[in-house]
């Protein structure tokens, strides 16, 4: 679970994005949509902040594929497919 960092931390306009003060370091989190432009961008913007573990949960089997490419093989990133809408999928 995401902590709240002190406020040297939060980012913003040292080249760090805005985390509104949480600290995503050893966080394990869940990104819905991985796939798509906001998706993609919370994953880059996430993994610089080091979680032990992003998983990215998508029903664009294509679009997990070119994410995969993209970011490379990583032990802190894993890719499901499925939709949020078939609740087995999420097993």
């Amino acid at each position: 679970m995401p902590r709240r960092a002190d406020s040297s931390n939060s980012g913003g306009g040292h080249g760090e994005p805005y985390t509104g003060g949480i600290s995503y370091s050893g966080a394990k989190i869940l990104i819905t949509g991985g796939t798509g432009s906001i998706g993609g961008e919370l994953l880059t913007t996430l993994l610089r902040h080091r979680p032990k573990l992003v998983v990215v949960f998508s029903n664009d089997e294509n679009g997990l594929f070119e994410k995969r490419s993209e970011v490379g093989r990583r032990d802190d990133v894993e890719f499901m497919l499925g939709d949020i809408r078939e609740p087995h999928s999420l097993e």
